[in-house]
């Protein structure tokens, strides 16, 4: 494997990696549970009883899906087709609106919640519009990309095959979800992340012209 080739992989696999680990531990901190899925009222409460455990889960998610765009830019580089290019463009649109949401709930509601200030009126109304920018990364736009990645992988071998078919559940479990509940819970985008980002670094450590098994 060329040593340009290597670099790639352990720079994409390392922020492929990071791009679904940190919002991975932001949504398993137990002190972080009650407010997934609560109501506005209830998450305004509980997001200012919990302020600093949010604060915190707030900007490793943000971090997160930062970090995951320029992972998916090097993996559409490296699977080398006009399909992986669009898959980028829509991915990198998601992610846009993910960021833009979580800037708003870090410098509006954080702020507020931090100062144990009551519920603006006209709150509910920004947060379900900010929410929902969100819910269109992870739910929609992020799962099309997935599924284009994960056939990519499978059709390039650019890692083992299976990486690719994982990749493909979870978006269509991300669809599931959005279908059933009309929102998502994002755990299955993460782990698509981390388990390609994993894949492509271990293949980084093989020795050139070590060739990927057949798992299919």
């Amino acid at each position: 494997m060329p040593d340009l080739d290597t670099a790639a992989r352990r720079w994409t696999g390392a922020l492929l990696t990071l791009g679904g680990l940190l919002p991975l531990a932001a949504v398993i901190n137990p002190r972080t549970w009650p407010v997934w899925g609560a109501s506005q009222t209830d998450s305004w409460r509980l997001i200012t009883e919990r302020h600093a455990s949010m604060t915190a889960a707030t900007w490793l998610i943000w971090a997160g899906v930062a970090l995951s765009i320029p992972g998916v830019a090097l993996l559409a580089r490296m699977l080398g087709s006009a399909q992986a290019a669009a898959a980028l463009a829509v991915f990198a649109t998601g992610a846009s609106l993910a960021l833009a949401s979580l800037t708003f709930e870090a410098t509006v509601t954080l702020s507020l919640t931090a100062e144990h200030q009551p519920q603006p009126d006209w709150y509910p109304v920004i947060d379900s519009w900010i929410n929902g920018l969100f819910t269109a990364h992870s739910a929609l736009l992020a799962p099309a990309a997935l599924v284009v990645v994960g056939v990519g992988i499978v059709r390039t071998r650019l890692a083992a095959p299976w990486t690719g078919w994982f990749t493909i559940a979870m978006a269509l479990l991300l669809w599931a979800q959005f279908a059933a509940f009309q929102g998502a819970l994002p755990a299955p985008l993460f782990l698509a992340l981390i388990t390609t980002g994993l894949a492509l670094s271990l293949t980084a450590q093989r020795p050139a012209g070590t060739s990927q098994p057949d798992t299919r």
